[in-house]
């Protein structure tokens, strides 16, 4: 991990953020003390995402005689 002083941090921030995928992250001192640490955000899979309006729509266990696509098709 490669440090980098808060002045140096703040004055090259751009060059920083675009040096994360090589550097993989930067530690932050200020008064050779660490202070914080620069990463890349992790982006999620799409494994790790969760149907948020599904379940509102759906039933259960739906009927055989339930017309469920009219009733989305109605309820927009």
């Amino acid at each position: 991990m490669q440090t980098v002083s808060l002045d140096d941090a703040q004055r090259q921030l751009p060059e920083l953020v675009r040096n994360l995928p090589k550097e993989g992250e930067f530690l932050i001192t200020q008064h050779n003390q660490p202070v914080a640490r620069l990463m890349q955000v992790a982006r999620p899979s799409l494994r790790d995402l969760k149907p948020s309006s599904l379940g509102a729509v759906l039933r259960p266990f739906p009927f055989p005689d339930d017309n469920l696509l009219n009733e989305m098709l109605e309820a927009k």
